[in-house]
């Protein structure tokens, strides 16, 4: 069984057809123009359309695209970008899913074609030849930003227009929305809504309201492709180090060792020594990076040149990815030197160090990577360099005034006064308008401590109230944030986590203060193991993160009612059920028991039994029981779809079947029991869920319950 669903995965992922979640065709769809009211309604806070880019008209005028298992229609590809390949396959196979024609690709690299006419039935992905031939009107008023894109027709052609290789994914799906009705409910659950017989008029100019999008929990490649997820590389790993990474740039072993005098620099370091993780754990070395090098203006320039030395090697050994990171060491401190006690005093903050330091780097990166675009002829490298609001950089050099407004810090001449002393700073710009990041520079925003239960407007959790402020600070100095929010409780794997209704909030809240980039943590795969799905509806919220991500004034109650509808079929209504009964005892349990269920990444004692009562649990499993019949005709009927939502299904028993294995065994028989647990794990192994916590596999529970 277990190799044949696999199998079965296989398909669904690679040929991207899963006839068992597909809607009926229904060719009426037509898009339209997207409008949203930009209000606050009272209880959402809807996104000002002027922050958004979704112009989207698709009128059906009966042409036809393919018809009886045929079409005229042929995909050409005018770049040799990878990315353009994988979105003109990704096409092919899609369309060839709903009518069973297999679409032809011409790469035509070189734009030998050059000619077009009006009858030409073409698809065509960025040639530039073909796009001056028909004279392509796209706009130049709208900028898409990495992952945008325009889909124009002409006559009876397709023009697809993307700014980055980023573009190219969204822009298929966007095309295969219009044309053939897409949308990605999990990568097993592909609806299409359309035939396929016809071609609609398009005049597309839209990108997701976050240019990147990552995967909440585990996903294939194949999955994030097809829901949406960003296919490609966002971050360089500098030295194989994404995050934490100062120390890559400039490792003290090298730098702070006074036996090698020839590259000896002290001071680009704080003073307080400690064993970093990360390094070698026979030795101490500082705790974190100095970003005003004491003070010092001569080590100041040296840190700054040896710093961007660096970078600018990582960058050019990644060509295909424009954002890197130079993360602050993961400690909870951060340099306390004369200088930068100074700044942190004077500028309300100790990341006004950290800004300053990495503007100064950017400026050199910048300045370099243009000249060698102007030596080489070619496109100048749009790079981003994220920083961390992490732990003691957590807050901006941003006053609050009385009138609630937000002040940015100004340094005016790098010239300040902490304790009757006066301080030069080392900088190489000031900043007589406010300290605010370069336009190459973003912040990586990771509020670790906040409460995901409830949203970053409930004026009640004070927590949240600090957080929303701290973003809004960010927001007004910098112009590209990443944010790292949280989507499970790390400590309990198997138990619910009730963000489920705010994520949509905290999303636009972010959107709202200039975020770029999502990533909401959740299950997946850790350095102990992984696990492949998530209990307790972790496909609904994938699919939500997802949704959510490419437009953020999406409906949350639309949402969940289509996911039920098609991701679990026939079996919707008593799933649905379930789900409505989960989230609203977590509700409850959040009110009974507020020092348990805080929403908090790290509650330590959800899984105490007292909130798990038995005859709960049976209810739980009594509404999946009669989902497993609901599908019970597929079973010989249709097999392959039976398996599909046999899964769906069964991965929703696990939360309550741990509970009674774990917390009721005195209420079964032992030989009951027994069954209980085999099957429990023998399922898990089934699923591929591995984990119970982020460091802790699931196995010690089989062997105190002992099960082999």
């Amino acid at each position: 069984m277990i190799k044949r669903l696999f199998a079965l995965m296989l398909v669904a992922a690679v040929a991207i057809a899963c006839a068992s979640c597909r809607k009926k065709p229904n060719d009426s769809h037509s898009s339209g123009t997207k409008t949203v009211v930009s209000v606050n309604d009272g209880s959402q806070h809807y996104v000002s359309e002027t922050k958004r880019l979704h112009r989207v008209k698709s009128t059906n005028v009966g042409r036809a695209f393919v018809t009886a298992g045929e079409s005229d229609y042929k995909i050409i590809i005018g770049t040799k970008s990878t990315s353009a390949a994988a979105a003109a396959s990704y096409i092919l196979r899609s369309v060839k899913s709903v009518t069973g024609y297999a679409l032809p690709i011409i790469n035509d690299y070189d734009q030998d074609i050059t000619d077009w006419s009006k009858q030409d039935k073409y698809i065509v992905i960025m040639h530039d030849a073909l796009f001056d031939s028909a004279e392509v009107a796209f706009s130049e008023e709208y900028d898409i930003g990495y992952s945008g894109y325009m889909i124009k027709t002409v006559g009876d052609s397709v023009f697809i227009k993307v700014a980055t290789d980023y573009g190219y994914q969204m822009a298929a799906l966007a095309f295969l929305r219009e044309v053939v009705g897409y949308e990605a409910f999990s990568e097993d659950c592909i609806v299409y809504g359309k035939d396929g017989s016809t071609l609609p008029d398009l005049d597309v100019i839209e990108k997701p309201d976050f240019d990147f999008r990552m995967a909440s929990s585990y996903l294939s490649a194949a999955g994030k492709y097809a829901m949406g997820v960003t296919a490609n590389r966002v971050l360089m790993a500098p030295g194989g180090v994404t995050v934490h990474n100062s120390y890559v740039y400039l490792p003290p072993e090298t730098y702070c060792d006074e036996s090698k005098p020839a590259t000896y620099h002290p001071l680009w370091y704080s003073d307080r020594k400690i064993v970093n993780a990360n390094r070698d754990p026979s030795r101490q070395v500082p705790d974190q990076l100095c970003y005003s090098a004491h003070g010092d203006k001569e080590e100041y320039d040296a840190m700054v040149a040896t710093a961007s030395a660096a970078m600018l090697g990582y960058i050019n050994e990644n060509p295909d990815v424009d954002t890197i990171t130079f993360t602050h060491e993961d400690t909870m401190t951060a340099c306390k030197c004369e200088t930068c006690s100074a700044a942190t005093e004077v500028f309300g903050a100790v990341s006004s160090t950290y800004i300053m330091f990495i503007n100064d780097v950017e400026s050199v990166v910048v300045s370099e990577l243009k000249r060698q675009a102007q030596l080489s002829g070619g496109k100048e490298r749009n790079i981003s360099i994220i920083f961390f609001a992490y732990h003691a950089t957590a807050e901006a050099p941003v006053k609050e005034g009385a009138d609630g407004t937000y002040i940015p810090s100004k340094n005016p001449d790098n010239k300040i006064t902490y304790q009757g002393k006066d301080i030069t700073l080392p900088y190489n710009k000031t900043y007589p308008d406010g300290i605010s990041c370069n336009e190459h520079v973003g912040v990586w925003w990771a509020p670790i401590e906040a409460n995901y239960n409830k949203t970053f407007y409930d004026e009640t959790c004070a927590n949240n109230v600090y957080f929303k402020k701290n973003l809004e600070k960010w927001g007004t100095i910098c112009k590209r944030i990443y944010a790292w929010i949280y989507d499970m409780n790390f400590l309990d794997f198997m138990y619910p986590f009730n963000s489920y209704d705010t994520l949509f909030e905290t999303v636009r809240l972010l959107k709202d203060n200039n975020a770029i980039y999502i990533y909401n943590e959740g299950q997946g795969t850790f350095a102990q193991g992984s696990n492949k799905v998530t209990p307790c509806f972790g496909a609904l919220k994938e699919y939500c993160n997802q949704v959510v991500a490419f437009d953020v004034n999406a409906n949350y109650g639309e949402t969940v009612n289509k996911f039920f509808k098609h991701y679990f079929r026939e079996a919707a209504a008593p799933m649905r059920e379930y789900f409505d009964k989960l989230t609203a005892y977590l509700k409850q349990l959040e009110t009974d028991y507020p020092d348990a269920f805080t929403g908090f990444q790290k509650d330590p004692d959800i899984h105490n039994e007292k909130y798990w009562p038995l005859p709960l649990m049976r209810d739980y499993l009594s509404l999946t029981d009669k989902a497993f019949a609901a599908i019970e005709k597929y079973k010989t009927a249709d097999a392959a779809l039976y398996e599909v939502l046999r899964k769906h299904i069964l991965i929703e028993t696990i939360f309550p079947r741990f509970v009674l294995c774990e917390h009721y065994g005195g209420y079964y028989s032992s030989t009951a029991i027994r069954e209980m647990r085999e099957s429990f794990k023998e399922d898990c192994l089934y699923l591929g869920i591995g984990l119970y916590a982020e460091h802790e596999v699931i196995d010690p529970y089989y062997e105190k319950w002992g099960i082999e």
